[in-house]
């Protein structure tokens, strides 16, 4: 049994699920929820009377709740600012850049540590590898605590002092996340209407994905060392076969601004005298002239 005791503050489906975790684990757990009947149903937690108790009793309060603006209203009161002092708060909230730096300074005027962290991921897979969890802000602090975290997700990422890092990496990686799933949703209803089905497609789907990582990680060292050189004809053939939509995006029923988007920065590519490397050069248009969002 953890001889620390950890505190977690809102218990919506992810804290709840956060906390279960850590008791799970051995560990003590400390927990606050606005409707404390909540709070009393979980098994192997200890109840806290209010915010400022819990953090009074716990040597790091993992914060779950709607916002960093819900997290300030709790905790920007006397008794929490004087309960604070020599305690790790670890912000799991969704928040801006801008708002897990103003809760740092905040945090730090009141003598307390602070993590911000951005979960990528359900609360089905806590405790999973696929569970992503990435953490910015106090290093020491989080290397001190990185056992007990892992424990929320074996593969948690430390990106940098700036608390702000992981909700500017978080965004750009849920707009992946969210790309690639509708592109599975496509291409399992045009597997359907072929005659096969869902299972047996997700069974082959699993090693696309493998394939699909391959490339990755090639683009990745491709585009880090501007190594992009590709064959011209192809690409060329490429571009014609979208623009003529005869492509395979076109039988899958694939547009909008995804397909724009590619077909545009292709173009852009041919266009401008780049008709000599591969896809991974519209890298460079998107990240120049990123596409305007709604």
């Amino acid at each position: 049994m953890s001889t620390r005791r950890i505190g977690v503050a809102g218990l919506g489906p992810m804290g709840a699920a956060i906390a279960r975790m850590l008791v799970a684990r051995g560990h003590d757990v400390l927990v606050w929820n606005r409707t404390a009947e909540v709070a009393h149903r979980l098994h192997g937690a200890t109840p806290a009377a209010s915010v400022a108790a819990l953090v009074a009793a716990a040597d790091a309060v993992v914060v779950s709740l709607p916002g960093y603006r819900i997290t300030r209203e709790l905790l920007d009161t006397e008794d929490c600012a004087a309960a604070l002092d020599g305690t790790l708060l670890i912000q799991l909230s969704t928040g801006r850049s801008d708002q897990a730096r103003q809760q740092q300074a905040w945090a730090q005027s009141h003598g307390a540590t602070f993590l911000a962290g951005s979960v990528l991921g359900y609360p089905r897979s806590l405790g999973t590898e696929a569970m992503t969890v990435l953490y910015g802000g106090a290093r020491a602090a989080f290397d001190e605590w990185a056992g007990t975290l892992a424990d929320l997700a074996p593969g948690q990422v430390f990106v940098g002092e700036d608390p702000g890092a992981p909700a500017a990496l978080s965004g750009p990686l849920w707009h992946f996340y969210y790309g690639a799933y509708g592109a599975f949703l496509e291409a399992a209803a045009y597997a359907d209407a072929s005659g096969i089905g869902i299972r047996d497609f997700a069974s082959a789907a699993e090693g696309m994905s493998r394939i699909l990582s391959d490339g990755m990680q090639d683009s990745t060292t491709r585009i880090a060392e501007d190594r992009l050189a590709g064959d011209q004809a192809t690409i060329a053939a490429v571009h014609r076969d979208l623009v003529g939509g005869q492509s395979a995006l076109d039988r899958l029923g694939i547009d909008g601004l995804s397909r724009a988007a590619f077909v545009t920065c292709l173009s852009r590519a041919i266009e401008q005298g780049d008709g000599d490397r591969d896809p991974a050069a519209a890298f460079h248009h998107v990240r120049r002239e990123p596409p305007a969002r709604s």
